[in-house]
C-alpha cells in the first residue's frame, strides 16, 4: 500500500494534488511532498514504517519542526530522498534516507553511500577521493588527459614521513609522470616563494616546518593519495623573475587541464591557515539513526538517516556565510574552470567535479546545476563567446591583489576561447565579435587607475565589476552591429600574448555626434537630444581638462579622474562637452517586458579627447537607450566618422 504522506520514499509511486515536480537547479525528476510534521506521526502510528522511519530519526536528531512548520520531503530519481525541516532552535536541517555501503540496498533506488567525513584528512575523506577517481578513470572518457605533459617545474612531496620536499625540473622527469595541483587562496599570511636567490636551495630540499600551513596540506594530499608530484604557483614559478612569471602563467590552461587532480583548498582565507584541521558538518552531529530493514527481497538489511548539510549549501545560490574565502579570488575562477578534475574543501564535506559531472559526499550536489562547469566542455564559437561574457561577469567581481594581474589571471581561459574561436585577443575583447565586446558596463564607479592597465575600451583598464549586454538577455533577441572595425592593435607587456597589455588602439567607422552633460557624478549623468534623454553609466569618475582635437585645435573635454588630492580638479557636470559613438543595437523583447515584441535597446559608447594623444579618444563611458523613433534622425547615413579609441 501507498502511504499518502510519504509515498514510501520512491520516485515510482503516482505523483498526487500534494506533490510537485518542479525542478530546483536541475532537470532531474523529483517528487516534493510538502507536510506538516503531526500529518508523519499519524501516518506513522497508522501503521506506515518509512513515516516511522522519518518520524524517529527526527526526534533522535532533537530536530522537531517549530509549531506550524512544515517538513519538506524530496524524492528523486537518482533515488536520493532527503528531508529538511527548521527546528525547535531555529536551525535548518537536512536529513537523509540511506543504506550503508556495506548492507544491500533498502530497495533499489535508495541512495547506497559510505559515511561521511568527520574531518578533511579522515580515513572517510580518503576514501570518498579514491572512490571518485576510480570512477572517474574508469568510466569518463571526457576526463581522460590529453596530454600529461608535466609543468616546467613540480615539487617532489617524497615518501609519507620524510621531513623535506624537493623542487624539481620536469625535463629530468618520465614525460609521462602525474602531478597534482593546488589552488588556494595566498592571503596576507607567512608566503614562501621561490626566488632567483632561492631556487637551488629549493631544489635541494625544502623543511617541510617551512612552508605555509595550506602548502603542507596539499603535500600530506599527495603523500595520501600516493602521488610523487604536486605543482603549485608560489614554488614552482620564479616570482622575482617577469621573464618567468609571464612564460609560465601563460601556460595555466595546460598546467591544470593535464593535472591528474586539483585540490581547491576552499575554507583557507591564506595560505598559513591550513584546509585540512578543520571538522565537517558530520562531526558536529550523532552518528547516523539506524533502524532494521528487509530489502525488497526480504533480506535483512540497515536504513540509516544523517544529517547534511542543507539544499541551499549546494547550489550558486550561496548565502554570505556558506561562501568560501577561494570563491572570492581572481585568479581561482580560472584554476577552477581550467581543470579536469577538482577537489573541494568546503565547510561542510568534500565536493568532486570533473568534466563529466559533479558529487559530493552526500550526493547532493549531482541533484544540481554546475555554474562553473570546465571551459574544455565548451562545444562551438558561439557557446564560446557566450562563455567569456559569463565568465567576465564572475570575474570581475572577485578580489585581486595587484590590478596589474587583471589580465594574466585569465589568460588561462583566454587560451581556451582563442583555440576554439581562432580569434586575436584585443586586451579582454575579441576580434571577431569586437563591436559586441564593446558593449561592457562598469558596476562601481570609483576613481580611474593610476597606473596604465588596457586601453580604455577594455573592462580592464577600469577596477570593478561590469555586466554586458547578451543574446541569453533576450527572447529571441538578435544584436545588429552599426559601427565597424577598420584597424585594431594591442601591444602585450612580455612574453605571455594574453596577459598585460602596454599599449592598444581600436580605429571604428561610425556615427559620432558631440553633447553636453547634464547632472553630476554624484547624481546621474544624463545627455538631452531633442525630447529624448539619454542616461549615462561612466566608467569612472569624471573631469573637464583641455584637450587637442584632431584638427590641432584645444578644446575643453571630459576625461577619467585620478584620485589626486594635491591637483586641483573640476569634475564634469552640467555642460561638459563630450561625445557618443553609435556602437550598435538589440533588437528582440526582453524578458520583463513580454507584451513588447519590438524592443529596442541602443548601444552607445561615451567619449572624451585622449588627453595624452592628439586627435583620439578615450572610452569615458556607456549609454544604453530604448529604441525611440527619434533617434534614426540623429544620424546621417552618408555621415559616418573615423575614429580611434585608446
Amino acid at each position: 500500500m501507498i502511504c499518502a504522506i510519504c509515498r514510501n520514499l520512491q520516485l515510482s509511486q503516482q505523483i498526487n494534488h500534494n506533490v510537485s515536480s518542479a525542478a530546483v537547479g536541475t532537470d532531474e525528476p523529483k517528487q516534493i511532498t510538502i507536510h506538516y510534521f503531526q500529518d508523519f506521526g499519524k501516518s506513522a502510528s497508522g501503521g506506515c514504517a518509512y513515516c516511522n522511519f522519518i518520524v524517529s530519526a527526527i526526534l533522535h536528531y532533537k530536530l522537531t519542526p517549530l509549531t506550524a512548520s512544515r517538513i519538506s520531503l524530496w524524492i528523486r530519481a537518482s533515488g536520493a530522498c532527503d528531508l529538511e525541516t527548521l527546528s525547535t532552535s531555529g536551525i535548518q536541517a537536512a536529513l537523509q534516507i540511506y543504506s550503508p555501503i556495506d548492507q544491500p540496498p533498502a530497495w533499489s533506488s535508495i541512495v547506497h553511500s559510505a559515511e561521511l567525513s568527520s574531518t578533511p584528512d579522515s580515513p572517510q575523506a580518503f576514501d570518498f577521493i579514491r572512490s571518485c577517481l576510480r570512477d572517474c578513470e574508469a568510466n569518463h572518457a571526457s576526463c581522460k588527459i590529453p596530454s600529461p605533459e608535466p609543468p616546467t617545474r613540480m615539487i617532489d612531496v617524497g615518501l609519507p614521513n620524510e621531513a623535506t620536499v624537493r623542487l624539481v625540473e620536469s625535463v629530468s622527469l618520465p614525460s609521462q609522470v602525474t602531478y597534482l595541483a593546488l589552488s588556494y587562496c595566498w592571503g596576507r599570511g607567512r608566503t614562501v616563494t621561490t626566488t632567483t636567490t632561492n631556487i637551488d636551495d629549493a631544489k635541494r630540499g625544502i623543511p617541510l616546518y617551512t612552508l605555509p600551513q595550506t602548502i603542507q596540506d596539499a603535500i600530506a594530499v599527495t603523500r595520501g593519495l600516493k602521488q610523487r608530484y604536486l605543482w603549485i604557483d608560489a614554488i614552482c614559478i620564479i616570482q622575482d623573475s617577469a621573464s618567468d612569471w609571464e612564460v609560465e602563467s601563460s601556460k595555466m590552461a595546460t598546467v591544470y587541464r593535464n593535472a591528474y587532480l586539483t585540490l581547491a583548498a576552499g575554507t583557507a582565507a591564506a595560505s598559513d591557515e591550513g584546509f585540512l584541521s578543520r571538522q565537517h558538518h558530520a562531526a558536529e552531529f550523532e552518528e547516523p539513526y539506524e533502524v532494521k530493514w528487509q530489502d525488497g527481497n526480504g533480506q535483512p538489511t540497515l536504513l540509516r538517516a544523517r544529517v547534511i548539510p542543507g539544499m541551499h549549501t549546494h547550489t550558486d545560490d550561496l548565502d554570505e556565510e556558506d561562501s568560501m574565502p577561494l570563491d572570492t579570488r581572481a585568479w581561482t575562477l580560472q584554476e577552477r574552470m581550467l581543470s579536469t578534475r577538482i577537489l573541494a574543501y568546503t565547510k561542510h564535506e568534500l565536493r568532486w567535479t570533473c568534466l563529466s559531472g559533479s558529487t559530493c559526499e552526500c550526493g547532493l550536489l549531482g541533484q544540481f546545476t554546475d555554474p562553473f562547469k570546465s571551459v574544455f566542455s565548451i562545444a562551438g564559437e558561439e557557446e564560446a563567446h557566450r562563455t567569456w561574457h559569463d565568465i567576465l561577469e564572475r570575474y570581475t567581481e572577485r578580489q585581486i591583489s595587484f590590478i596589474k594581474d587583471r589580465l594574466p589571471a585569465l589568460s588561462g581561459i583566454a587560451k581556451v576561447i582563442q583555440d576554439i574561436t581562432q580569434s586575436e585577443y584585443v586586451a579582454g575583447l575579441w576580434s571577431k565579435t569586437l563591436i559586441r565586446d564593446l558593449a561592457w558596463q562598469a558596476l562601481d564607479i570609483t576613481y580611474a587607475l593610476q597606473e596604465y592597465n588596457a586601453p580604455t575600451f577594455s573592462w580592464a583598464s577600469i577596477s570593478g565589476g561590469v555586466c554586458l549586454q547578451r543574446t541569453n538577455d533576450f527572447q529571441k533577441g538578435r544584436w545588429f552591429p552599426r559601427s565597424t572595425v577598420e584597424a585594431f592593435e594591442c601591444v602585450p607587456q612580455g612574453q605571455n600574448p594574453l596577459g598585460r597589455a602596454q599599449g592598444g588602439w581600436i580605429t571604428l567607422r561610425g556615427h559620432v555626434f558631440k553633447a553636453a552633460l547634464q547632472g553630476s557624478h554624484t547624481s546621474r549623468y544624463h545627455v538631452m537630444r531633442g525630447e529624448s534623454k539619454l542616461h549615462i553609466s561612466p566608467d569612472t569618475i569624471l573631469e573637464e581638462f583641455d584637450g587637442t582635437n584632431q584638427y590641432d585645435v584645444v578644446e575643453r573635454s571630459v576625461r577619467r579622474s585620478l584620485l589626486n588630492p594635491g591637483a586641483a580638479q573640476q569634475r564634469a557636470g552640467s555642460g561638459s562637452p563630450v561625445y557618443f559613438f553609435f556602437v550598435g543595437q538589440w533588437i528582440g523583447r526582453l524578458d520583463s517586458i513580454a507584451k513588447n515584441d519590438g524592443y529596442r535597446l541602443l548601444v552607445f559608447l561615451l567619449l572624451g579627447l585622449s588627453p595624452g594623444q592628439k586627435g583620439k579618444y578615450e572610452r569615458l563611458g556607456y549609454v544604453v537607450c530604448s529604441g525611440y523613433e527619434e533617434l534614426e534622425a540623429w544620424f546621417d547615413p552618408s555621415g559616418q566618422e573615423v575614429i580611434t579609441i585608446v
